[in-house]
């Protein structure tokens, strides 16, 4: 009866101890860059040649735009990137410091001008949207500069989710302390 009992135990501790670090061993330090290649009038263009250059190695990966005029670059190490798009029939249109960040969809949308591809367009900048439709989840990345110069108290690691949109400390006088996520408890 005891040697049944160990067996039963110990499926127990290393189920537990795989649901808990499940999320760690899953977790990527990679972000994406996703978009559409359309012309000046908002009209889709497929067949779109994409390449993407990583600026500090010069590395390149290449894609084409779908029937849709969608583009993914997925699994991409954070760092500035650019960006050359260029389609039969329209201007070269290159997008520099593509910014790509841990756990981060980068949306960039390319708009090609008609004319001849031996003309190039750069875009210096572009706006970031202010609601990713294509996820159901909240992440901020916090630049390692902006930890060096923030004055955290006591060197809490937790006081660093007080720097994202919709968190805030728990009330005093609450179990475990920490913070609250839209209203539900974090940490």
């Amino acid at each position: 009866m005891i040697s049944l009992k160990i067996p039963r135990r110990l499926s127990i501790i290393i189920c537990s101890l795989a649901l808990v670090f499940a999320p760690i061993a899953s977790a990527s330090p990679t972000g994406s860059i996703a978009g559409f290649v359309k012309d000046q009038s908002g009209a889709i263009i497929s067949g779109a040649k994409l390449t993407l250059i990583n600026v500090s190695t010069n590395a390149k990966e290449e894609a084409v735009s779908d029937s849709n005029g969608g583009f993914q670059f997925l699994q991409l190490a954070p760092a500035v990137y650019s960006l050359h798009v260029e389609a039969s029939g329209f201007k070269k249109e290159v997008l520099n410091d593509v910014l790509v960040q841990v756990d981060q969809i980068t949306h960039l949308d390319a708009t090609l001008q008609v004319g001849s591809v031996a003309e190039t367009i750069e875009v210096l900048s572009e706006a970031t949207p202010l609601l990713e439709s294509d996820r159901s989840t909240l992440s901020n990345v916090i630049d390692s500069q902006v930890i060096s110069d923030m004055p955290l108290n006591a060197r809490q690691y937790l006081d660093l989710a007080l720097l994202t949109p919709g968190v805030l400390p728990s009330s005093a006088g609450t179990q475990g302390g920490g913070f609250n996520v839209s209203g539900e408890h974090g940490a």
